[in-house]
This record gives C-alpha cells, sequence and structure tokens, in this order.
C-alpha cells in the first residue's frame, strides 16, 4: 500500500504542517486582542487593524523563513518602509497632538472669538487636523492645530 508521505515526501507534510500552526498562533493572538479591546469597551477600529496588518505580517515572515527564504532583505525594507512612513506622517502627527493639546487645556472652546497666530475670528470647530475660524470678513480660515498649540491664543470673550 502506498503512503501519502511516500509520494509528496515528509518534508512538504512538515512544512504544511507549519503553516497552518503559525495561522492558529496569528489567530489565538488577534482573538486575544480583540476580546482584550473588548473589555476595554473599545470597539478596535483602527488600532486593532494595524495590530491585525502587524501580527499576519509577522506570520508571513515567519512561515517564508520556514520554507527557506531569506527574509533579511524583506525585513531590511520594511525597516526602510517605516523609517519613510514615519516621516510622511510627521505633519499629521503634530496637527492630532496639538488638538490633543487644545482638548486638554481648553484654552478656547466652539464660539469664542479668538486671536492665533495673525487670524482673528470665531472657533466654528476644533477638528483633529486644524480648527476653523470665521472671520469678521465672513471668510473661514482653517489654521493648522500644530500652529494654534504652539503660538500664543487669546480669547477675546468678555
Amino acid at each position: 500500500m502506498i503512503k501519502p508521505e511516500d509520494i509528496l515526501g515528509k518534508e512538504w507534510f512538515q512544512e504544511a504542517l507549519g503553516i497552518v500552526l503559525v495561522a492558529l498562533v496569528a489567530f489565538t493572538v488577534l482573538k486575544i486582542v480583540k476580546r482584550w479591546l473588548h473589555k476595554l469597551g473599545k470597539s478596535g477600529g483602527l488600532f486593532y487593524t494595524v495590530i491585525r496588518i502587524f501580527v499576519w505580517s509577522i506570520a508571513l515572515l515567519v512561515v517564508l523563513s520556514n520554507l527557506g527564504y531569506d527574509i533579511s532583505s524583506l525585513i531590511a525594507g520594511l525597516g526602510i518602509t517605516g523609517i519613510a512612513l514615519a516621516l510622511a506622517a510627521q505633519e499629521t502627527l503634530s496637527n492630532a497632538f496639538g488638538s490633543l493639546s487644545i482638548l486638554i487645556d481648553k484654552p478656547f472652546k466652539t464660539g469664542d472669538p479668538i486671536r492665533v497666530d495673525k487670524y482673528e475670528g470665531t472657533v466654528l470647530s476644533i477638528g483633529l487636523r486644524s480648527t476653523l475660524l470665521e472671520t469678521k470678513e465672513k471668510t473661514i480660515v482653517s489654521i493648522p492645530n500644530k500652529i494654534v498649540a504652539s503660538s500664543p491664543i487669546e480669547n477675546l470673550k468678555k
């Protein structure tokens, strides 16, 4: 009688078993993270998506390494990509931290007349990227939150 390992070889079976094992570990880690987020009262959203991409990327690297591929150049490429993404996101992160600073310090709120940098007007909204002012001339000015957070703010509310 012919056995499956005689046709396919024992190496193939071990590699397939390794892939299944890595996938099971990845699924388990993601299940734990999802339950942890649920207990914290968070839906996950962007954070869970980033974690999921990270876990599956690591799983893919482990599988490729187990299959005999040299992943060192791939890891170096991912490192360079990470640096490029960090530099590209620098402006966005500056504005996000600026908006966090504004929301924590509360130097003004929606509807307050303020003067920031060279702009003066009534606050229409405080967003993640910028603060919107309506000027006396009835124009709308969008000021990046990193400028708002790093400039002197004069609240003109009496």
